[in-house]
């Protein structure tokens, strides 16, 4: 299993420190053979206005899904 997390925020002054930014979850389970695409922390980008676009890319299959994250956990399959 492994996780990795995608931060956003203003670029621009300290607000994280008051827990104003968003995250984006990945968490790929050897197990099963799926990416899980969650919402981690949520208070800076409102993902259903602003969707986020992901390109994953596998090295071993050389195959490529794109997914527009909207806030709703996601789940691709290997």
């Amino acid at each position: 299993m492994g996780e990795y997390v995608v931060y956003f925020d203003d670029n621009e002054s300290y607000n994280y420190e008051d827990k104003t930014y968003s995250e984006v979850v990945f968490t790929y389970s050897d197990a099963d053979k799926t990416l899980k695409v969650t919402k981690g922390v949520d208070n800076y980008v409102v993902f259903e206005d602003l969707p986020k676009e992901f390109l994953i890319h596998t090295v071993d299959k050389g195959r490529a899904e794109r997914i527009y994250f909207q806030g709703e956990e996601t789940t691709i399959q290997f």
